[in-house]
C-alpha cells in the first residue's frame, strides 16, 4: 500500500504524535507513507513530507469567502493532495492500486476548503476520514457551513459513540471504522521509583490547561485534598487563543493561595510526577478518545474525577474500571450570583444559536429546528436550583471556589453535595486485570492491527458509501445534547457569521 497521511499541521505532541506513530506502523509494515500538513515542527520522522499551506488554520475573524473561490481553493488543494499521494514511493499515476488517503479531523471547521478538497480527492482515490473531534459537538466556532461533507468515503471515530453518531447521519455500518488511539504501556521496571503512599504529594491533572479541561473543577477539588497534597497542572496550552482562560486560573489560584502548581511538566518529566503523585485527576467536559483517562493506569496509578459518557463506557466494554469518578458536582444555591451567571448565559447561547443557525440554515427547516430545539432544552436544564458545577461559566465557578476557600460553612455546603470531594487523593489504585485489558484493547500492538485492518478495508469501505455522507443535522441532534453542555467546553468565538454565501 501506499498512504499519505493529512493533518492540519505537524507538531512534537498531541494529534502529532498520532500522526507519526501511524507512519511509523505504515513504515514497518512495509508501506510507502507520506504526510501532507499546513506545516512542521518537531522530529523529521521516517516519511515523506509535503507541506501544503493550504491545510494551515485560517485565522479567526472575517467572512467566509465567495462561493465560486471557496470552490475553486478546495479544487487546488485536492489536485495538491491527490499528486502528493501519486508521488509516494516514486510511483507517479502509472498506478492508483493500493493507494489511500487518511484524512484526519475533517469534522473541525479549521480550514474552510478542506470539505471541499476531500470531495475531490474521493473522486479520484480512496479516501479514509478519521474524526477526533466535531463541530457539531457544541463547537459553533468550529462547524462546517453549507459545504458538507465529502461523498463516497471510508469514515472512522475515536469511540463508539462518535461511530453510533456518523451511522445515524446516514453512513453504511460498513463504512464506518472504530479506529481508537494507542497507550503505551510502559514496563515497571522503566519507570522512576514512586515514593511510598504517604509521601506521595501530588493530585496530578496530565494536562495542557484549555477551557474544556475544566481547571476551576480541578481547583474546587483542591480545596478537599490532605494536608500535604497538592493539585498539579502539567502544561500551559499551545494555542494562543486558549491562554486567557488559563492564566486566568493561574492568577486566581495564586491571588487565593490555592494548593495547586501550573506548568509543573516543564520543569519535570511526566514520569516523575507520575511517580510522586496519589492519583490522576480529570475534570474534562469533552475528550474525543480519553488518554487522561488510560495512560494513569499504564502507570499503576488510580484516576479519580468527572466521569465522560463519551468515552469511560469503550473503556468499560474493554474491561476496564474506574470506581472513582463521579458523573457531577452539584452547587447549592447562594454560593454564586446565579442572576448574573443566567445573564452571562444567555448572551453565550444566544451567540451559539446564531452560530448553529448560520452553519446548519442551509439545511432548511429541519436544520434550524434542531438548533432551537437542542437551545431551548438546555435552556430549561438550568431551571434545576442545583446546578452541577461543569455547567457553570467561569467566573460563577470563581466566585463560588473563593467563598469556599475563604468560607468554611461554604466549603460543607459544598461537601454536603458531593461528599466524594474528600476522598479523590484516596482513588482505588488499578489491578493487575485493569493493566492488561488496557494492553488487550489498546496497546500498541492491538491498536496497529485495527488501523491496519482498517487502511486495508478503506477501498472497499468507501465503495460502500458511494453517493453518500453523513447529515450535519443528524450529527449536531446526537451530539449536542443538553446533558453535555458545558460553558468550559467553549473557547471565546466570534458567534454568528460563518456559513457561506447563499449560491
Amino acid at each position: 500500500m501506499r498512504i499519505l497521511l493529512v493533518h492540519f499541521h505537524l507538531g512534537a505532541g498531541g494529534v502529532g504524535s498520532v500522526l507519526r506513530a501511524q507512519a511509523e506502523l505504515a513504515r514497518k509494515a512495509g508501506f510507502a507513507v507520506g504526510i501532507a500538513a499546513g506545516s512542521f515542527d518537531g522530529p523529521v520522522g521516517d516519511f515523506e513530507r509535503f507541506e501544503i499551506p493550504e491545510l494551515a488554520y485560517e485565522m479567526p475573524g472575517g467572512g467566509p469567502p465567495d462561493e465560486k473561490v471557496l470552490d475553486a481553493r478546495g479544487r487546488a488543494l485536492g489536485e495538491k493532495l491527490v499528486a502528493a499521494a501519486r508521488s509516494l514511493g516514486g510511483r507517479g499515476r502509472a498506478s492508483d492500486e493500493g493507494l489511500l488517503v487518511h484524512a484526519h479531523n475533517l469534522a473541525l471547521r479549521k480550514t474552510r476548503v478542506y470539505p471541499g478538497a476531500l470531495a475531490f480527492v474521493a473522486r479520484e482515490l480512496p479516501v479514509l476520514v478519521h474524526c477526533h473531534d466535531f463541530g457539531e459537538e457544541w463547537r459553533p466556532d468550529s462547524v462546517h457551513d453549507s459545504a458538507g461533507y465529502p461523498e463516497g468515503c471510508a469514515w472512522a471515530a475515536l469511540n463508539g459513540r462518535d461511530r453510533a453518531a456518523l451511522v445515524a447521519a446516514g453512513l453504511p455500518p460498513e463504512s464506518v471504522a472504530l479506529i481508537p488511539n494507542a497507550v503505551r504501556i510502559p514496563d515497571h521496571r522503566e519507570l522512576p521509583a514512586g515514593a511510598s503512599a504517604r509521601d506521595r504529594d501530588l493530585v496530578l491533572y496530565p494536562v495542557r490547561g484549555i477551557p474544556r479541561k475544566n481547571l476551576g473543577e480541578a481547583l474546587l477539588a483542591s480545596l478537599f485534598l490532605p494536608a500535604g497534597v497538592e493539585l498539579a497542572v502539567t502544561l500551559p496550552p499551545s494555542n494562543p487563543l486558549d491562554l486567557p482562560d488559563y492564566e486566568h486560573w493561574v492568577a486566581f489560584s495564586a491571588r487565593l493561595g490555592l494548593r495547586a502548581r501550573f506548568g509543573a511538566g516543564l520543569s519535570a518529566q511526566l514520569d516523575e510526577l507520575y511517580a510522586r503523585s496519589r492519583c490522576a485527576l480529570s475534570t474534562s467536559v469533552k475528550e474525543g478518545f480519553g488518554f487522561s483517562f488510560l495512560e494513569p493506569i499504564a502507570r499503576g496509578l488510580p484516576v479519580a474525577g468527572r466521569r465522560l459518557e463519551s468515552v469511560i463506557p469503550d473503556f468499560e466494554e474493554s474491561g476496564l474500571r474506574f470506581p472513582s469518578l463521579y458523573t457531577g458536582i452539584a452547587t447549592p444555591e447562594g454560593l454564586y450570583d446565579r442572576a448574573a451567571f443566567e445573564r452571562r448565559l444567555e448572551v453565550l447561547l444566544d451567540r451559539v444559536s446564531a452560530a448553529y443557525r448560520d452553519a446548519l440554515g442551509s439545511r432548511g427547516r429541519p436544520g434550524l429546528a434542531a438548533v432551537d430545539e437542542a437551545i431551548e432544552r438546555t435552556r430549561a436544564m438550568y431551571g434545576n436550583s442545583m446546578i452541577d458545577f461543569a455547567a457553570l461559566d467561569a467566573e460563577a465557578q470563581s466566585e463560588l471556589i473563593a467563598l469556599a476557600a475563604s468560607d468554611p460553612g461554604a466549603r460543607a455546603d459544598v461537601l454536603e453535595a458531593a461528599p466524594f470531594l474528600s476522598a479523590l487523593a484516596d482513588a482505588i489504585p488499578p489491578t493487575e486485570a485493569d493493566r492488561a485489558a488496557l494492553g488487550a484493547a489498546y496497546s500498541p500492538e492491538k491498536a496497529g492491527a485495527v488501523l491496519l485492518a482498517a487502511w486495508r478495508g478503506a477501498a472497499a469501505a468507501a465503495h460502500a458509501a458511494s453517493g453518500r455522507s453523513p447529515d450535519p443535522v443528524s450529527l449536531f441532534r446526537s451530539l449536542s445534547r443538553p446533558d453535555n453542555f458545558s460553558p468550559r467546553g467553549f473557547r471565546p468565538f466570534a458567534g454568528a457569521g460563518n456559513a457561506r454565501s447563499p449560491a
